[in-house]
């Protein structure tokens, strides 16, 4: 009796445990585009509550990479990694909420609430994407100072494309306000993620 047990065991587990891996080993599969391959071993590691595998599978879902599209579930992994604090999720579940992408209804507020996380933690892009937020008024009170404080500090953490930011809204402020924008600039320093509790 316990032979027959282990046969089935053995037959009907082992190609769930085939597919169980490393994330290191998922990532392997998703960047040499195996992607069936990836998504079989990150989607097990994003169940089990892997907040990288959660936001790879986002994007794969999203970008029909190994899978169907499919934006909802998409959304719903990204969520779920960027409450764990990733910065990566963060900063695209920003994007998608500022230009209303995969399925979300447009909203400047909750698009800065999530590139501000990613910002705060050390991402160049999401720091740009602040300057830009502030500059324009986009999710929150437009004020220059602020801006320039992002766009410098986008600038400092090596983003080539906010280089000309600070320059180019410089003829819009006054001295002091430039003064204040590298005071901040110059104080800010990155904080650790913060998972929803």
């Amino acid at each position: 009796m316990r032979f027959i047990a282990a046969l089935f065991l053995a037959f009907f587990l082992l190609p769930e445990v085939a597919f169980a891996g490393t994330l290191a080993e998922g990532e392997i599969a998703y960047f040499s585009g195996d992607y069936p391959t990836a998504l079989k071993i990150l989607l097990p590691l994003a169940n089990q509550g892997d907040a990288k595998a959660q936001y790879e599978v986002g994007d794969m879902l999203e970008n029909d990479l190994g899978a169907r599209n499919d934006d909802a579930a998409a959304v719903k992994w990204f969520q779920k990694a960027a409450d764990q604090g990733n910065a990566d999720a963060q900063l695209h579940l920003g994007a998608l909420y500022a230009k209303g992408m995969a399925g979300l209804k447009q909203n400047y507020g909750k698009g800065a609430k999530w590139f501000r996380k990613a910002a705060e933690q050390g991402n160049a892009l999401a720091q740009l994407n602040m300057g830009q937020m502030y500059n324009y008024g986009w999710g929150v009170k437009k004020d220059l100072v602020k801006a320039y404080m992002w766009y410098s500090i986008s600038v400092a953490a090596g983003d080539q494309d906010a280089v000309s930011k600070p320059d180019s809204i410089a003829s819009e402020m006054t001295p002091e306000q430039i003064a204040e924008g590298k005071r901040l600039a110059a104080e800010w320093k990155p904080v650790a993620a913060s998972p929803k509790p």
